[in-house]
């Protein structure tokens, strides 16, 4: 569940400003997945929904060279997110790809263990854990790609 705090519509994080970035979010719970790509789109990211690793895989592999980051829970129905990271991983190495879980995060750090991962992020989260963790993979991105040197946003993945 993503806990908001207060309305959507009246929060914004000035460092997570999507310039028109697309998203691809992978989400099976409606209303969470409902309320993230809200949340995304009033940063100013484009977001592609899909509920299922599957559709995502699908989705990617058609429209990969438009997407900048990848959303995806780890548990998920079919394909799950950690199939998911290794699939997207063989076609594009270097697309941010931030994993979110409702589970204890033992379980869920165990299940990414040698997965390239750009962040983790806990549910549930509030607006402004998401827009923060969504800004630093990107801004990690867009470093890499100008020849920064920033260290990765997850230690101990990959």
């Amino acid at each position: 569940m993503v806990w908001l705090g207060t309305n959507v519509m009246s929060i914004t994080h000035p460092t997570a400003r999507g310039q028109g970035g697309a998203i691809l979010l992978v989400e099976d719970e409606p209303s969470v997945q409902e309320l993230t790509e809200m949340a995304l789109q009033r940063c100013g990211f484009r977001v592609m929904s899909v509920s299922d690793g599957s559709e995502a895989l699908s989705v990617f592999n058609v429209h990969g060279h438009a997407i900048s980051m990848v959303l995806t829970d780890l548990f998920l129905p079919g394909l799950d997110g950690a199939a998911l990271v290794r699939a997207i991983r063989s076609k594009d190495a270097g697309v941010p790809i931030v994993i979110t879980s409702g589970k204890c995060q033992e379980d869920a750090l165990d299940e990414l263990k040698g997965l390239e991962i750009s962040a983790f992020l806990s549910k549930p989260f509030t607006v402004a854990e998401l827009t923060r963790t969504v800004s630093d993979a990107s801004a990690h991105r867009n470093a890499q790609r100008l020849g920064g040197l920033l260290p990765a946003p997850v230690a101990g993945f990959g």
